[in-house]
């Protein structure tokens, strides 16, 4: 954390120990709140849809920032995206400075043209992508191998359908194991798109949220698609 530096990642301080033996802290950069929180508190009242492309045009380039520091964060979600306000205007509300944080779940050293084979189970219920199924970590030494910076495109794209306020439908939002989440999304259910969402970002998402790891662009190739939604918006 200490080397990243961009308006977009939390920024790192600091860290030590406390007085109390085996008790550590981190100093980081203070936000207002998570984005999940902001998402909460606007109960059912979606952002509008300029503020919420700004929001993800953010998320988007903070993660293509630590992709191209061979970081993959493996844990994105709206819980792990800090806010504060930046702007308050008079037609669209709150304008939000976003940061990525919660490197718990990281991988550093990656490259994005080699697979890699995972270690344990990562990743969020709900955000994490269909390949990385509990099936897959019944076997070890199966040789199952992923790609970690698609795998953050997938949750990029989940995490902007909380950010649109996409309806879930009843096999992800009512599925109560992780097994059952990723057994939906293997079996293509997605979030339903709201009918307010821009055509062009609508297909953008549905790119990153494919299958197939290999078919999600990266995020260099994200955010020159979010700029041109941008120009057109």
């Amino acid at each position: 954390m200490a080397r990243l530096h961009h308006p977009n990642v939390i920024k790192f301080f600091c860290c030590g120990k406390t007085e109390r033996e085996g008790q550590y802290f981190t100093g980081m950069e203070l936000m207002e709140a998570d984005l999940f929180a902001c998402i909460q508190r606007r109960k059912g009242r979606p952002f509008p849809i300029v503020v919420a492309l700004d929001i993800i045009v953010q998320v988007a380039r903070g993660m293509r920032y630590l992709h191209s520091q061979g970081i993959a964060h493996l844990d994105l979600k709206p819980h792990n995206v800090l806010i504060s306000r930046a702007l308050n205007t008079t037609e669209l509300g709150d304008i939000f400075c976003v940061k990525i944080a919660d490197f718990g779940c990281c991988k550093a050293n990656v490259e994005a043209s080699r697979s890699e084979e995972t270690p344990s189970p990562v990743g969020t219920t709900g955000y994490v992508a269909p390949e990385l199924g509990v099936q897959r970590f019944a076997r070890r030494g199966s040789g199952f191998r992923w790609k970690p910076f698609k795998a953050d495109v997938f949750s990029f794209a989940m995490t902007s359908s909380d950010i649109l306020s996409f309806e879930r439908p009843p096999a992800l939002k009512h599925a109560t194991t992780r097994r059952d989440h990723l057994g939906a999304l293997k079996a293509g259910v997605r979030p339903e798109i709201a009918s307010r969402c821009p055509t062009e970002l609508a297909a953008l998402l549905k790119h990153c949220w494919d299958i197939d790891p290999e078919l999600r662009p990266n995020f260099d190739a994200v955010c020159e698609w979010l700029q041109k939604i941008i120009l057109c918006h």
